[in-house]
């Protein structure tokens, strides 16, 4: 059911409302590390958020203070941190004789030891929510629920600013949280950090109710000897059912739903509830991420935005590679819509916004196979679209356009006291360049500026099969601020992407107001053109556009092949944008 919402976008951590929390805190990660600070510089000047004494201190004060967070296979004694850098082991032992109940848990609950290993390692538990109580109002002493939910773990390496530095604040807000797994090699000394973007969003209203209900299910299935550890609600206490209070400038009420991945291995589901899933190898099968991300592509009129860590899928239609285990089906959605709009005479657009390559070395083996997936994605979407528009003189790149996001500083960035790193290492490679990859870990898909989603999820089997990785989204919309109601929607929804837009791009533009039209698409690909020529320039240059065309070349006819030598290797590196197969590695694990 859809309820009424304040639903605030923003990339900012519950700080204020674990600080102010009486009765409880629920948390659910991939990973929770207890060392790092959630405010810094001039928004922490006493230096007294530190996410592990807070949380512990809360504890004390008699706040429920529950955490899942998934159990890393490869963390061990001598590894706490895993090979993952989870950091599970290292927070369950912080927590060990405290108040606060830190669970470890594994992705699966049945079935033999070896079938749970194999599942427990392959798969995560991968949400990502803050839930605890805050006051209602200033007249009312029952106290309301607010959630956090989005891409951001409550870990190392997260934490940024718009300007992504990659050097300047090694020693200021960034000193105690250095974090690069892209460049190998990196120290907190000489640097570079990696720079990150994400998205995470604040939900008040009763559609918060459902996100502590999604903890409380999780708990009691997996944590079921420490049921009785919940806290016991009494409607004395909270106000379960008023709605958000939405001012009139922030665009009126909104419809919001939660959507999950998930099996019922993860989660106690009702009987009533199973009854509208399906079941694989005998167990229900939640997967209402993708079934709403379907839909709203289906009834989209105008364009698509997305920013994901990953884009790979329907796999039953790659050239060559019909048999891999990625057969969610957002690619083919996607570019069946904008098969039917050009068909339709109507304008239509789709971006798309995803990392330059994913996490780690880009030219180890699982980095290459999931970039060669990716690959047969695009190639899939570009070929069926270049053959829809054959002779209408359309570029398929001017109705599909993928980006990607980096940082290119000036040597005047760079503090003079900055100690060198080792002399023919990835990092002083950097140094001579200063240019480094944005890591893109947003889970947001946006639609027509009326529509949008923002979780966990990432578009890949992992994420959207609801038998793999748990996973957890809402979607949203303003009724007052729809195509239907409004022609051009001019609520929140289109303050934000504009928001995020001028930030990638470096400032606001007329042209962005209509993102379906040729202008724009036009406007934004020029930008991003522009900034790769001074990205791939040998002398380094500040530049406050951060988005980049993806690196690959897409003909008239939608065969996507590789730019030409040294453009067909990531910059700085040796390794294929087009990726390849590993002819080792599970595919499973890679889609």
């Amino acid at each position: 059911m859809l309820k009424s919402v304040k639903f605030i976008l923003n990339s900012h951590f519950p700080q204020l409302y674990i600080e102010n929390a009486q009765k409880f805190i629920y948390i659910t990660g991939w990973s929770v590390y207890t060392s790092i600070s959630l405010l810094r510089g001039e928004e922490d000047p006493e230096g007294l958020s530190n996410v592990g004494e807070l949380l512990k201190r809360k504890a004390d004060e008699g706040v429920r203070v529950l955490i899942l967070i998934w159990n890393e296979k490869m963390s061990f004694f001598g590894n706490e941190g895993g090979v993952l850098g989870t950091h599970d082991e290292e927070t369950k032992n912080y927590f060990a004789n405290t108040a606060v109940e830190c669970i470890l848990v594994s992705r699966e609950k049945r079935g033999s030891l070896a079938e749970n290993e194999v599942a427990s390692t392959m798969y995560t538990h991968h949400q990502k929510t803050v839930i605890c109580d805050a006051a209602l109002n200033d007249e009312c002493e029952k106290r309301q629920i607010i959630a956090f939910i989005g891409g951001l773990d409550i870990t190392d390496g997260r934490y940024d600013t718009p300007e992504f530095p990659l050097f300047s604040t090694l020693n200021t807000i960034h000193q105690g949280d250095f974090y690069n797994n892209i460049t190998i090699g990196s120290t907190p000394e000489s640097g570079p950090r990696q720079p990150w973007h994400d998205i995470h969003a604040k939900i008040e209203g009763p559609i918060a109710l459902d996100i502590k209900k999604n903890f409380e299910e999780r708990w009691s299935r997996q944590v079921d000897d420490l049921e009785s550890r919940l806290y016991e609600f009494d409607e004395d206490e909270f106000e379960f059912d008023a709605p958000a209070t939405c001012l009139e400038h922030e665009g009126g009420s909104w419809n919001v739903q939660l959507f999950r991945s998930i099996t019922s291995e993860s989660c106690v589901m009702k009987p009533k509830y199973q009854g509208h899933l399906h079941s694989k190898q005998g167990r229900p099968v939640d997967n209402g991420i993708q079934k709403c991300m379907i839909q709203q592509i289906r009834s989209s009129q105008r364009f698509i935005y997305m920013e994901n860590q990953y884009f790979l899928g329907s796999s039953y239609a790659w050239q060559d590679d019909t048999s891999y285990p990625a057969y969610h089906t957002i690619p083919m959605e996607i570019t069946e819509k904008i098969i039917r709009k050009v068909k339709a005479n109507e304008p239509f657009k789709c971006y798309i916004v995803i990392p330059m390559f994913p996490e780690g070395d880009p030219a180890s083996a699982p980095i290459q196979e999931i970039l060669f997936w990716q690959f047969r994605t695009m190639e899939m979407m570009y070929s069926k679209i270049g053959k829809a528009i054959e002779g209408t003189g359309i570029h398929p790149k001017n109705l599909l356009a993928f980006f990607c996001m980096a940082k290119r500083e000036s040597p005047e960035e760079v503090p003079e006291d900055l100690p060198q790193p080792s002399p023919d290492s990835p990092s002083a490679q950097i140094r001579q360049s200063l240019r480094h990859p944005i890591y893109v870990h947003c889970k947001m898909s946006l639609f027509d500026d009326e529509y949008i989603i923002i979780g966990s999820a990432n578009i890949n089997e992992r994420s959207l099969g609801g038998n793999r990785d748990t996973e957890i989204a809402v979607g949203g919309f303003q009724p007052e601020h729809t195509i239907e109601s409004q022609g051009d929607p001019r609520g929140n929804v289109h303050t934000f992407r504009q928001a995020l837009w001028a930030a990638h791009l470096g400032g606001h533009n007329e042209a962005f107001q209509s993102p379906e039209s040729d202008g724009c698409m036009e406007t934004v690909r020029e930008i991003a053109e522009g900034f790769s020529e001074v990205y791939n320039a040998e002398e380094p240059q500040h530049s406050d556009v951060h988005l980049l065309p993806y690196p690959i070349n897409v003909d008239e006819m939608g065969n996507v092949t590789s730019l030409d030598p040294p453009l067909d290797c990531f910059p700085d590196t040796a390794a294929s944008v087009l990726g390849a197969k590993s002819g080792y590695l599970p595919s499973k694990l890679t889609t």
